[in-house]
């Protein structure tokens, strides 16, 4: 099939394909929470039951969905995932060190109440990784950052009581709630008859560090990289992979946690607090899960040039790791919020077909930009 970039509503645009169509469905759903005043992010349409019913009848039987979901609405857009028809199989958590919390600092709001001026102590000495985090570029206006964010003393009696106190905890994780269309009778017919049911664990399982067990060194945060809980990051098929490691199996058990490096983290060291990090500090706990490389939208090789930018991009290699996990070999996969078109690209890097939906015209462009590298297809 002949991948396709389509501009519209998925509910509408979905009608005209037909039945048991799709091998599987692998989206970032709007998280409806307005996020940066975004109109997309707050139209409800994650809690449509009709889209998800449109979704349902396209894909085949025992067809897999993978959604992600911001951890407030979540539990809203799998209900009508549910309600859709589909049976909910697993919710798989997505794990990062680079959130930024959006609270209310309680103390300046009593002050502010008042009209009370407060002494400014300290400001921060940078704004970047916070810009790099919300999708927006350093050149914004920084001072004004350190103006919102300044450290400020309490001015009032009321505001000492209530200093150190807020709204909202850090994010550090997004859920992703993992579904299957159901089927008639057992798994292995439905399997033969439409090649969907299952989900590819071989070529998604969490690499081995050949033998080796990661060094003190490594613990203490020396030589990350992808060495630690990396993920076999190829198309090998298990006779492929028992050809060349004899006697070897071909890694760990995809779990359902997956972890992602700060954003300061490098191929040399991880930054402070990066969850794989804190796990290797303790444990080495991280050779359990897969690892992905922080990126708070697209890497410049794989970014379209021009002045739309999508504020909520996921990286490349966990949506890489997501098609791969529900797809089958050469399977056509659906994305009705293709946003800025990491499906599309992960697929191509996958040898898989695409259907991306976008509803906003600003993105289209972006998508058609992106997916027309040549450096995209010379590296495959």
């Amino acid at each position: 099939m002949r991948s396709q970039v389509l501009h519209g509503d998925s509910r509408m645009i979905l009608r005209e394909y037909p039945d048991n169509f799709f091998d599987s469905c692998c989206t970032d759903a709007p998280y409806e929470l307005g996020f940066m005043g975004k109109r997309w992010d707050s139209t409800g349409i994650a809690y449509d039951t009709e889209l998800w019913e449109q979704v349902f009848r396209v894909l085949k039987p025992g067809a897999h969905l993978a959604a992600f979901g911001g951890t407030r609405t979540y539990h809203r857009m799998t209900c009508a995932i549910e309600d859709a028809g589909f049976e909910i199989r697993d919710s798989l958590h997505w794990i990062y060190g680079s959130g930024f919390p959006k609270s209310l600092d309680i103390s300046k709001a009593i002050d502010k109440t008042t009209g009370a001026e407060r002494e400014v102590i300290a400001r921060p000495k940078t704004a970047v990784g916070v810009f790099a985090h919300s999708g927006k570029g350093v050149s914004q206006d920084i001072a004004k950052y350190a103006d919102a964010y300044a450290i400020t003393a309490p001015a009032t009696q009321e505001a000492v009581r209530w200093d150190g106190w807020g709204t909202a905890l850090k994010p550090s994780h997004e859920p992703i709630v993992l579904a299957r269309k159901p089927f008639p009778g057992s798994v292995a017919p439905n399997v033969l008859s439409w090649g969907t049911g299952g989900i590819n664990i071989n070529a998604s399982r969490v690499a081995h560090l050949d033998g080796k067990n990661p060094s003190a060194a490594r613990r203490a945060g020396k030589a990350p990289g992808r060495e630690i809980g990396s993920w076999a990051n190829d198309r090998r098929t298990p006779e492929t992979f028992a050809a060349e490691h004899p006697g070897e199996d071909s890694g760990r058990w995809p779990p359902n946690i997956l972890l992602t490096h700060s954003a300061d983290c490098d191929d040399h060291a991880c930054a402070s607090g990066c969850p794989v990090l804190e796990l290797n500090t303790q444990s080495e706990a991280s050779r359990f899960f897969p690892c992905f490389k922080y990126q708070a939208k697209a890497a410049s090789k794989e970014r379209p040039c021009g002045e739309v930018v999508h504020s909520t991009v996921k990286p490349l290699e966990l949506m890489r790791w997501l098609v791969r996990l529900i797809t089958p070999l050469e399977g056509v996969v659906l994305d009705p919020f293709a946003g800025s078109g990491t499906t599309g690209e992960a697929c191509v890097q996958e040898g898989m077909s695409y259907v991306l939906i976008e509803k906003e015209a600003d993105y289209i462009q972006l998508i058609h930009d992106r997916l027309s590298q040549p450096s995209l297809f010379e590296e495959l």
